[in-house]
This record gives structure tokens, sequence and C-alpha cells, in this order.
């Protein structure tokens, strides 16, 4: 049936067959299997993203009946190249098996060990990985939510011995004797990401729930942790390696402190078939501590990564000596270890994002220059305003504003007067005087367009305030002057510093510790007095270039303008 078909090509490709392979593949499939039941199909043809799901298993129960009669198919060849197919398409038939293949190859080596023997998988690490495993001699076990046909297809094509239980593990576990859950000797999750689960952690009866986050990346972690003997994989969006709300800070902390906390791995966008989400695997073991923490930064990496010629999709490639580096903690220009109990993670909020500590050559050598400088934090330069919204529309206007925005920033870090006006009620009215501009501010942008910074002059207004995106910088009588101060910020030095302390994975973020933490330069008093000298005179030069630009427009506007036009006629 595919003895012409190019199924080790298809498996072993780090991308999807092209269009024309894959429907030609698709074709000799759906010829053979109307030969043998006419009516299998509910759709013209074998498309894989249209496929209805019952039409989908009755063809995959009829491929194995073929194996009776043509046992030149070597089907577990043929199942794993129909994978391949389907997850070209991105088939949404496939329920929760769309980690791809690679991925999931991956994850089953990180979580496996050479004495594994068992391996317990929960919602889409129950898909694609459970069947590898399975392919490794490993009883696999797990939990989904919902039925998988591919499971069943596996098991029927490749003689696996999965045993997949549809429950919800976090609410009912089923995997459970004698009142107790059974450990098996690894796991693997891949939780869904952003849900919200409405479960009381304090009176779960397996007490596997030491923290209350906000959302279920950290509850499905912890219980495959507790159906876990030794190792660990789970497949995590970045956002809960650097999120500081709810319970997801003190998850960080604690696997860090207590030792379970082995690697981190940074995934490049696109490596999903059904998400563009920044993602990591986080290994964790609970037979080693009190060792040093991998941090592998795999974006932008050729050696693992092949990428679309667009760059919306990105696919593994030599996932094997990937996975032996990280299991052998070897260090290299995209590896780094740190020792746990060390300040650069607390540092960092005990953000496990690799980029912090995987640095470039150049990052490094921009280390090793600021570690020469004479540098203090922010913190003991200035007060920092933290900023909130001010406007209230729910409740009567007290009071309006003229908020000061990005778009506000002019070319010459001078502000221009605000647009935005803002009403502001009795209750919000207090965040609005708190935050009101004065001569010598300076404001940085700390979430979305990170390190937009200001320099507030005279010409400010009695009702300027600032918006929720900055903090305000306001210099004590100190070692710097606010005009220093901002010229720092927006020199390169300074925009690199604001870079490298940015965290966020969706939207960048400088948290109020990073602000408070950033490394200030800080010159002599007679370098300071040439700043302060450059200061002005730019000031001098963006005015001079504000009046040449205004000349133009009026020259330009001189001739052919609307005003001209009086009662349908012209001058």
């Amino acid at each position: 049936m595919t003895g012409d078909l190019n199924l080790d090509g298809i498996i072993n490709s780090p991308k999807p067959p092209h269009s024309e392979e894959l429907q030609r593949l698709l074709g000799k499939i759906s010829s053979k299997l109307e030969d043998q039941n006419p009516n299998i199909f509910m759709t013209e043809s074998w498309i894989a993203s249209r496929m209805h799901p019952q039409t989908f298993r009755n063809t995959l129960h009829l491929i194995a009946d073929l194996a009776l009669v043509d046992e030149s198919t070597n089907f577990e060849t043929f199942f794993f190249a129909l994978i391949k197919v389907l997850q070209a398409n991105s088939n949404r038939e496939m329920g929760e098996s769309l980690i791809p293949l690679e991925l999931a190859d991956l994850l089953v080596r990180l979580s496996v060990g050479t004495e594994t023997n068992s391996l317990y998988c929960t919602h889409s690490a129950a898909g694609i990985p459970a069947i590898l495993a399975a392919k490794n001699n490993i009883a696999v076990h797990g939990e989904q939510r919902r039925a998988d046909v591919l499971l069943l297809t596996a098991n029927i094509l490749c003689n696996s011995k999965i045993q997949i239980r549809v429950s919800d593990p976090l609410h009912s576990p089923s995997w459970v004797i004698g009142g107790e859950l059974i450990e098996f000797d690894a796991a693997i999750s891949c939780p869904p990401f952003g849900v919200r689960y409405d479960l009381n952690v304090e009176t779960d009866q397996f007490v596997r729930f030491p923290e209350k986050p906000l959302t279920s990346e950290v509850l499905e972690i912890r219980h495959c942790l507790a159906q876990s003997k030794s190792r660990v994989a789970a497949l995590v969006p970045m956002a809960l390696l650097t999120r500081t709300a709810g319970g997801e800070r003190d998850f960080r902390r604690s696997i860090i402190d207590s030792g379970l906390l082995q690697a981190v791995i940074s995934l490049p966008s696109g490596v999903l078939l059904n998400t563009n989400i920044p993602t990591a695997i986080i290994i964790l073991d609970k037979t080693k501590n009190a060792e040093p923490i991998l941090f592998v930064d795999l974006t932008g990496l050729d050696r693992f990564i092949v990428s679309s010629k667009r760059g919306s999709r990105a696919w593994l490639k030599n996932v094997d000596q990937l996975a032996d580096e990280v299991l052998g903690s070897t260090e290299s220009v995209y590896a780094h270890l740190v020792d746990r109990s060390g300040e650069a993670i607390a540092a960092n909020e005990y953000s496990l994002d690799p980029g912090r500590y995987v640095l470039s050559e150049d990052e490094q050598r921009f280390t090793e220059y600021m570690a020469k400088q004479k540098t203090v934090p922010l913190k003991s330069l200035c007060d920092i305003i933290r900023c909130q919204l001010v406007e209230d529309p729910k409740r009567k206007a007290a009071r309006q504003f003229r908020e000061v925005t990005v778009s506000d920033i002019e070319q010459s870090g001078l502000l221009r007067t605000p647009h935005k006006i803002v009403s502001a009620s009795d209750v919000t009215e207090k965040f609005g005087a708190k935050q009101r501009l004065f001569p010598g501010d300076v404001l940085l942008s700390v979430k979305g367009s990170v390190g937009q910074v200001a320099y507030v002059t005279q010409e400010v207004g009695p009702d300027w305030i600032a918006s929720q995106n900055f903090v305000i910088l306001r210099v004590k009588n100190g070692p710097i002057s606010p005009e220093v101060l901002f010229r720092y910020l927006r020199s390169e030095i300074g925009k690199r510093v604001l870079r490298m302390s940015a965290g966020g994975s969706t939207i960048p973020l400088l948290s109020t510790k990073a602000v408070e933490q950033l490394e200030v330069i800080v010159p002599s008093r007679q370098e300071q007095g040439a700043v302060e000298a450059m200061h002005e005179k730019a000031l001098r030069i963006h005015a001079e270039i504000g009046q040449l630009l205004q000349e133009v427009s009026e020259l330009e506007g001189s001739k052919w303008n609307l005003s001209q036009i009086k009662g349908g006629g012209h001058e």
C-alpha cells in the first residue's frame, strides 16, 4: 500500500511535507481505502483538516484490518508518517495531540532515563509524547479530559500499551490506590495555557498544592510531581517563568530553594502548532538537589532550530544531542549554569527566563564593562513614583487632567502638550495628584514601549500627569542632576541597561524592583558639567530644528491651500 511513498523522508524531515507530497500521500491512502470500503469517507477526499472524528477512527481501524492482508506494510512507520501529515495541516481533530513530533521526542528524552519503566502524562503529554514513550517499551499511564483518537490508533497500529483514563487530574485524579496517588518513575506535563481553575487548594486530600497560583500551569506541575518518583519535564508558557502575581513567584522560589529545578530551556515562538505564545521546558528532579541550574536559550539558534521562510513556524532538530547536553548540564554559548543559592536569581525576582542568564559575547563584554564602572542603584538617586490608572468612567468626575502618554514624547525627549484628557473621580483624584509632573522630573516607560525616556521642563502645565505606563523619577539632592540622569537613560549604555533589565513574555515590562536596581553610572563633577552643557546645546538645536520645520511648513502652505477657496471660486 505504501511501498512507493517516502515515509521515512516524511518522518525524518524537520519540516512538514510539501503540499504536493502531502496530497500524493493522502491520495494513495484514500484510493486504497476506498477500494476496501467505498463508504468510508464523509467528504469528497481525505483532507485531514476536514475529516470527521468518527471517520478518522473508522479509517484507521480499516488500516489495521489491511495489515492482515498486506504484510509488506510497516504500520508503525505509516502511523508516524500519518501524524506528520496531520500536524502539517495543524489538524484540530487531533484533540490534545498537537505537540509536534520533534518537541514530543525532546520531552520524552528529558523525562525518562535508563532506569525508567513507567511514565505518567497529562493532557497534551498524553498524546504524541505518550506514543513515543510507549514505542520505547515504557509503560505509559495518563489522564485526559476527553478521549484521544490517536492514542487508540497507536494501540492498534503500533501494538502500544498506553493506558489513558478520561478524568480531570486536578479535581479527581484516577491513578490512585488505597487513597494514595500512584508514583510512576517519571512524568511529562503539558498543561493548557492560561486556564483558571475553581479549585480549593487548601482542602486538597492529596496535599499537592502549597501555592495559590492564578492559572493552571503550577497546579498541573505540582500534580505531576506528586505522581512521579523522580523527573518531571513540563512544557509551560514563558509568562510562568517571569510572572510576579499570584503564587507563580512563590512556586519558582520553592522549586529553586528545594533543589527540584534542574534546567530551563526557552523555545522559539512558532514551535507549537496551535499558538505562537513563547514557551519553555522546565526539568524538575526529586532525586537531586543543591546542584546549579542549567539555563538554555534556543531562540535564534540554528544548531537546533529550523525556521520557516516567513519566521512564523519553527521546528526542532538534533533533539538527541540537545537532550544529552541538558541532562549532562553541559555549558556552552547558549547554556549557562547558575548557582541556585547565589544572588543572581534572587536579584532577578526569581525570574527563570534563560535570557536573563545566558549572555551573548556582546552582552558579556557589556557586563564586564559595567562591572568596572562606578555605579549605584537608581533607587539611591531618586524617588520612584509608580503611576496608576486615573480615569474612572464609572463614577462622577471630580477633576480632569492632561495625561502624558508615550506618543507625547518628542524626538528631543521633551514633552509636547498632551492631548488626552482624563476624568478622575473623587476616589482616583488622589492618584492624579500623586502623578502630577514638575520641572526636572524624568519619565521612564515601564510597560509596552519599555525604555522611552522624557524630561519635564518649565513648560509643564499644572494639570499634567503621567499615565500608568510610566514611573516618575524625581531626583534627590545628591550625586547626580536630573539632566544627567535623563541623558544617561537615553544613551546607548542606558538603553542597553534598560533592555537587559526588562522582562515579560508577551508585553515587555520593567518591574518595580528592576527599576529600583537599575545600574546608573555616576560621572565625576567635571563630567557632569560637560553632560549638562551638552544637554543645553542639544535642546537649543532641537528648538532651532523645530523653528526651521515651522518655516518650511508655512512656505509649503502659501500656495494652493484650502483657505484660498471662497464661495466655490478661487482668488
